[in-house]
């Protein structure tokens, strides 16, 4: 039986590929606000993680219907073999 990827390398594993999708440029300019996020299913099988970036934050951010962000990336990571799938559909790219 194979062991599952633990949570910190699953994380940082979907960063990564966040951080691809979305560029490096646009994650480190320090004029806008990275959101991160993520989550596991039900079956515990794929690990999602999420990444989204506001342009022009206010001083009362919050993930959801109260802030929308600009862009937006998402990943799934198998928790067994850390394959990684990147959703372009779900997700909004610059």
């Amino acid at each position: 039986m194979m062991k599952k990827l633990d949570k910190k390398r699953l994380i940082n594993i979907g960063k990564e590929h966040i951080i691809d999708m979305l560029g490096q440029d646009l994650i480190s300019n320090p004029s806008v606000l990275v959101g991160w996020w993520h989550s596991i299913d039900t079956s515990e099988e794929l690990f999602s993680v999420g990444g989204g970036v506001a342009l022009n934050p206010n001083s009362k951010f919050n993930i959801g219907d109260e802030t929308p962000l600009d862009f937006i990336a998402l990943v799934n990571i198998n928790t067994l073999t850390g394959e990684v799938i990147r959703d372009y559909k779900n997700s909004r790219l610059p």
